[in-house]
């Protein structure tokens, strides 16, 4: 019942802005549309700031909280929420009285006390909705909150047709407004007072680390909300400027149109999102069934969306015509932004209530912000001169971008690949399309029976296509029957979500024994080659990638097992180091490496060199004299300044350009420690990290500044959000230089900023820095396991963090995915296994049943 609930409360919800811009099309003279467009427009933009967005954040925080203690841990989340989401929505209430003034004087609304008192009120209340909302939603009570909303608007339509025609006037429209919100929010209150009964609600102070945590969830969901509706809203606000009030509410009314049947991608994903944010949190297993449940969601939205596109841009404008003959500038506005209802079903689904709950609500506020400045100056660009039509084509053009750019980073930084069945759905709107296209052509110089025939047509049309395909099993209506099955998955939730949590108690029961196989066996699979010859003594070492190689011997030595590799498959391996091209060493031996194996780069040298010391100390075997001659360290060190040779042109990309800055001093360390090239040993390596401390790491923090300008750092760090966050980003650079440091000893300069920006990440982002382990989490913990003094004791809550990372892992990879996780990404959590271990203060990795490893102290390099 939860979709039906949702379905009502969100669709009286969703048109309701509609609803009033109709009614005050009829009731009002067409010079008062444009104060209500505005005022509607501020109240949309303050409503995540009403309760600083933490309804919705606690979708996520609940989430993460259930997977781990259960319904108690989600209702702690919830009772912090509620606490803090009414403390902060007074701060709302004050900012909207300066701001109402504001937009009053900008606009020349010529709105006096009265009504700005109303619409503050109005702005307010309209906040409190949306906060109760996402509280609501994250407890499953989808019944009292339709019920709430269903009353509250049913109260507004009475006002609206018994008090507006006796009163009039736009503050009478404003109250109406405010008294209709406030009975849904006294409504939500009184509900939500079952919502804080139990113990478990109180559990956690407003000044604990819970609560700064919430808050820092919260703080991108506040982002990517007033992102979006600033880039949803913004137009109506800059067309408002430069068009008569009759024109900016026709412009308003066709937004608010188009963006009826958005609604149905809004429930479909807010009713999933509970199930998903739970679901994501629990491995592998978890992932999969998420996906499967998004995916059904997914290709039915699109499917509604793409057959009310195509309605709206062929039939509506007719029909606007003879419900709004007084608005000449609607039907053309409404053909022109009628595709994006189509087009932002893709983005819709899986930028909103599906971000939040997996996390990725940062990267799609960085999305949302970058073409909302697009939208803006597009806006700016094109309104003054040509209008409302302007106005539309700048707002389809940016929304066209911010959709493609929405799918594509966010299927990779979710994890989620959804199933649309395109072919389905084009199909069948192509069919409806040419038939109610002929019938609407036919009639067009008479818009009342165009509209009326029209209608009559697409429904007809849209009937047979689902009969026929019903009947004849077409694929058709697939995404269809994958709606039904979505509203399946809602209604069985629980069972749903029991399962992988069932899968991952009874993983809990393997052995040390059975998680190395599992390891051994995701080898095979993933590094078929390497996985032999390492594992069972086949093939030949020249034809394997280098960094399999590397990523083989880290493995078995994480693993404990690569002291049982035979001598003579590890001289093999060190045999073809000793001949091959190498970063800084000049080829001495024609033996032919073959496609698998060019010259390596400062980083994957690196690697090899680690790779190779470990095969050394494990084995017995010895790197051949050969693999020491022909080292020209020019050209991995600069002589004139002693700093490591790196590319200038990408020095704004501190990650990147940090595995040559890191790498070379890398290479200098292994061959010091073999000590058989001339002038490499410790000396030169001292002068080098010295060179590099003094002359491109900050005084203050220790980090990475090989970039010369900082305005175009901030530019690059601007775009560089748009995928990844920069932040930990620069972590993971500096990481490599501080590995040098770790292993040989050497002091941080700044260990107090390193640990305390190390543990707000590790703190952060649960259960990984991304939707998987990998060298990034290895980054993170390494950093802030050696960045803490050696006398002080980790914090408790540092403690749990690191044990709650190794159970994350292994049930990770106790159920790793047959594709899209490479074998070096699995290296990188194994040593991030060991490194939370070595926090933990433990003699061995209890999952992996071995005893801890300080990789960066024996290789040098990962």
């Amino acid at each position: 019942m939860n979709f039906a609930f949702r379905t009502v409360q969100f669709g009286f919800m969703h048109i309701w802005p509609l609803l009033v811009m109709a009614v005050a099309a009829t009731q009002l003279p067409p010079t008062a549309l444009g104060s209500v467009a505005i005022i509607m427009s501020v109240a949309t933009l303050f409503r995540p700031l009403v309760g600083m967005s933490l309804g919705r954040t606690t979708l996520r925080y609940a989430g993460e909280a259930f997977a781990k203690e259960g319904v108690s841990g989600r209702d702690a989340a919830v009772g912090l929420a509620l606490r803090l989401g009414i403390i902060a929505s007074v701060l709302a209430l004050v900012a909207a009285v300066p701001v109402m003034r504001a937009v009053n004087r900008f606009y020349d609304l010529d709105a006096g006390p009265q009504i700005l008192f109303y619409a503050v009120a109005f702005i307010y209340l309209f906040g409190l909705t949306e906060f109760f909302d996402g509280i609501y939603r994250t407890v499953g009570k989808f019944r009292q909150l339709a019920v709430s909303v269903v009353v509250s608007r049913i109260v507004g339509l009475a006002l609206f047709t018994f008090w507006l025609p006796v009163y009039g006037g736009v503050a009478t429209l404003v109250l109406c407004l405010a008294l209709s919100e406030l009975v849904a929010v006294v409504l939500l209150m009184l509900g939500a007072r079952g919502l804080i009964s139990g113990p478990a609600i109180w559990r956690y102070d407003l000044r604990s680390t819970q609560s700064a945590r919430l808050l820092s969830y919260a703080a991108p969901v506040i982002i990517n909300a007033v992102s979006v509706y600033l880039y949803a809203r913004v137009m109506v606000m800059i067309v408002g400027l430069y068009v008569p009030s009759a024109d900016t509410g026709a412009f308003e009314i066709a937004v608010q149109i188009s963006n009826l049947p958005m609604a149905v991608t809004i429930i479909c994903a807010s009713v999933m999102s509970p199930v998903i944010g739970r679901l994501i949190h629990q491995g592998e297993a978890g992932l999969r069934a998420a996906n499967e449940i998004a995916s059904y969601g997914a290709a039915f939205t699109v499917w509604v969306s793409v057959m009310a596109a195509l309605y709206l841009m062929i039939v509506a404008p007719f029909v606007l015509q003879v419900w709004f003959p007084q608005l000449e500038a609607l039907p053309m506005v409404m053909m022109i932004i009628a595709p994006l209802v189509a087009a932002k079903a893709f983005a819709q689904f899986i930028s909103g209530e599906i971000a939040i709950a997996t996390g990725a609500a940062a990267t799609a506020a960085r999305i949302t912000l970058v073409f909302g400045g697009v939208t803006v100056g597009l806006g700016f660009a094109l309104s003054p001169s040509f209008g409302v039509t302007g106005a539309a084509f700048a707002m389809l053009i940016a929304h066209l971008g911010a959709v493609v750019a929405t799918v594509v980073i966010l299927t990779r930084k979710t994890g989620l690949t959804l199933r649309y069945h395109l072919r389905a759905t084009v199909s069948g709107g192509a069919m409806i399309a040419g038939v109610c296209g002929v019938v609407v052509w036919t009639l067009r110089h008479d818009p009342a029976l165009a509209a009326l025939w029209g209608t009559v047509a697409f429904c007809a049309a849209l009937i047979a296509v689902l009969v026929t395909g019903w009947r004849s099993d077409a694929n058709i209506v697939a995404p269809v029957r994958d709606g039904l099955r979505m509203i399946h998955a809602t209604r069985t939730a629980q069972s749903v979500t029991d399962a992988p949590v069932a899968k991952a108690k009874s993983d809990a029961t393997h052995t040390p024994r059975d998680m190395t196989q599992a390891v051994l066996d995701y080898c095979r699979l993933s590094a078929p080659d390497a996985a032999a010859f390492w594992l069972d003594g086949t093939g030949e070492a020249t034809a394997i990638a280098w960094q399999d190689h590397a990523d083989m011997v880290y493995t078995l030595r994480l693993l404990d097992r690569l002291a049982q590799v035979p001598k003579e498959t590890a001289q093999f391996y060190l045999n073809a180091v000793a001949d091959a091209d190498l970063y800084g060493r000049i080829r001495v031996c024609q033996s032919g490496q073959g496609g698998a194996n060019s010259a390596p780069t400062a980083h994957m040298t690196a690697y090899v060199l680690g790779a190779a010391r470990l095969v050394e100390d494990a084995t017995g075997g010895v790197l051949p004299a050969r693999a020491f001659e022909g080292w020209d360290l020019a050209q991995i060190i600069d002589p004139a300044s002693d700093l490591p040779r790196y590319p200038k042109a990408w020095s704004h990309h501190i990650w990147r350009v940090s595995h040559w800055i890191g790498g070379g001093p890398s290479i200098v360390l292994n061959l010091s420690r073999w000590g058989k090239v001339d002038g490499i040993n410790a000396a030169l390596l001292e002068r080098v990290l010295t060179a590099i401390e003094t002359q491109l790491l900050d005084p203050h923090t220790d980090r990475l500044r090989p970039y010369r300008s900082a305005l175009i750092q901030k530019g690059f760090r601007v775009a560089y959000k748009i995928r990844h966050d920069p932040e930990i980003a620069d972590i993971g650079g500096l990481v490599h230089i501080l590995w040098i440091y770790h292993a040989t000893g050497r002091n941080y300069r700044n260990r107090a900023a390193l640990y305390d920006a190390s543990w707000c990440h590790l703190r952060g982002e649960v259960p990984f820095m991304e939707h998987a382990p990998y060298c990034l989490d290895f980054d993170i913990i390494q950093l802030m396991r050696t960045a803490q003094p050696a006398h002080e004791a980790f914090s408790p809550d540092a403690v749990q963090r690191a044990a709650q990372f190794v159970d994350d892992t292994a049930a990770y990879i106790r159920t790793l995915p047959q594709t899209g996780y490479t074998l070096h990404r699995l290296t990188g959590a194994l040593a991030a296994m060991h490194e939370a271990a070595l926090i933990l203060g433990g003699d061995h990795v209890a999952p992996l049943g071995v005893a801890p490893v300080d990789i960066i102290k024996e290789a040098g390099w990962l």
